[in-house]
């Protein structure tokens, strides 16, 4: 027995299994691999900022494993917080603010914004905040967070020379900040009054960050009045760059939960 075939259905037939597959196939490629995959906060940065409705243009950061911390000579101030999320290239941060050294009551604020690794980091306050808890800044990466690693021999103050700058926080001091043997961290007017020695400091390998991970203290050993004598749990982060020389300049911060200090000391 002859079975003939409908040649129109057959024809129709394999035109819609061939649209299927095509469809198909366009799903696959194009449904689970959209958008802008979460990038990378860490880094080190500068930028400008417009802060309590004042400009600022000397805003200075770092950023590492999502711990942030980015300061304002200018202003008086340091954000101190931590990423909490990314999402593609947005981010959202809740963030201390500490207005000349001392914690303003609105923190901890919440901060979003968009970020693009090794690019920028651009943030803005949340809208109920008031002074230096409001507005918003554009951070630019600088590429000596990889193209330079945190070591030993760049910090050594002894081989290297002395960091010297303004120690900002409720009490404006002139500094000295040495980095000796094993990495121990100290400063004040040589260590001499209000200031810390011995302090422990740990860094990554890979990037330019220095740790200061082990709570310290600040004590007064005469001199002039401390008048933040006794400041104890204080952490932080600091990195060394180029400024008018290789590895001359320090970008160190660090901060307790209710006062902070910060500076930019040179050799």
């Amino acid at each position: 027995m002859i079975k003939y075939i409908d040649a129109t259905q057959y024809i129709r037939h394999s035109f819609l299994t061939l649209a299927g597959l095509s469809l198909m196939l366009f799903a696959a490629c194009s449904g689970g691999g959209g958008g802008t995959s979460n990038q990378d906060a860490g880094g080190i940065y500068t930028g400008t900022g417009t802060l309590g409705g004042t400009g600022y243009s000397d805003l200075k950061g770092i950023i590492h494993n999502n711990k942030l911390m980015i300061f304002s000579v200018n202003a008086q101030v340091l954000y101190d917080g931590t990423v909490t999320s990314i999402t593609g290239d947005s981010f959202t941060a809740s963030v201390n603010v500490y207005d000349n050294g001392a914690l303003d009551s609105q923190s901890p604020v919440t901060l979003t914004g968009k970020v693009m690794s090794e690019s920028h980091f651009n943030g803005t306050f949340a809208n109920s905040g008031t002074g230096k808890a409001s507005g918003s800044f554009d951070l630019t990466y600088n590429a000596a967070y990889k193209n330079k690693t945190a070591t030993f021999n760049r910090i050594d103050t002894d081989a290297n020379g002395i960091l010297t700058g303004t120690l900002y926080g409720s009490q404006n001091q002139a500094s000295t900040f040495l980095f000796r043997t094993a990495i121990q961290f100290g400063f004040g007017n040589d260590l001499t009054t209000c200031g810390t020695s011995d302090v422990p400091v740990t860094y990554s390998s890979q990037v330019n960050v220095y740790l200061l991970s082990t709570s310290f203290t600040i004590t007064d050993s005469g001199g002039p009045v401390c008048s933040y004598s006794g400041t104890s749990g204080l952490t932080g982060m600091a990195t060394l760059v180029n400024g008018s020389g290789t590895d001359n300049e320090l970008w160190i911060a660090f901060s307790n939960g209710s006062a902070a200090f910060f500076s930019v000391a040179t050799r």
